[in-house]
């Protein structure tokens, strides 16, 4: 198992992520998956997924801007992020930083470009990108097969 897991002793959380990592076939990219549980995530996000077909790295946060997110959330925050690591991981999803745009009013904005299943995003809007569809399309099944 190429999987890193830090910030939590707990061994319910610990044998859920594994369980997590094996369900979505992780195991069979060959990245290294770095895990880590902690206080909060930038701008108040339940968590993050980013890196490459190497190295994925997964930031998930135990409390938001409302207080400590409940254990089912933080395990369906968990599912989400790690169909990015496996989007991340098989090279459907691409993130290839920022880069300038010109948005409605003809100004040059700095927006992300990504690419996802070998078609080219930019300045996409977060609930229209397809990688983000598809993670919440998934994040309860996954929670409820592996819980």
């Amino acid at each position: 198992m190429n999987i890193e897991i830090v910030g939590t002793k707990n061994k319910k959380l610990i044998a859920y992520i594994e369980r997590v990592y094996d369900f979505l076939g992780l195991v069979d990219t060959f990245a290294f998956v770095d895990f880590e549980i902690t206080k909060e995530c930038a701008g108040g996000a339940g968590g993050y997924c980013d890196g490459d077909d190497e190295t994925v790295n997964i930031e998930i946060a135990r409390q938001d801007s409302v207080g400590r997110i409940p254990m089912k959330n933080l395990m369906i925050n968990i599912a989400h992020e790690m169909v990015h690591a496996r989007q991340i991981a098989s090279g459907r999803l691409v993130n290839q930083g920022f880069v300038l745009r010109k948005d409605d009013n003809g100004q040059q904005v700095m927006t992300t470009k990504q690419i996802f299943d070998g078609k080219e995003y930019v300045g996409v809007r977060y609930d229209e990108q397809p990688w983000e569809i598809e993670a919440y399309n998934l994040e309860e099944v996954i929670y409820e097969v592996c819980k």
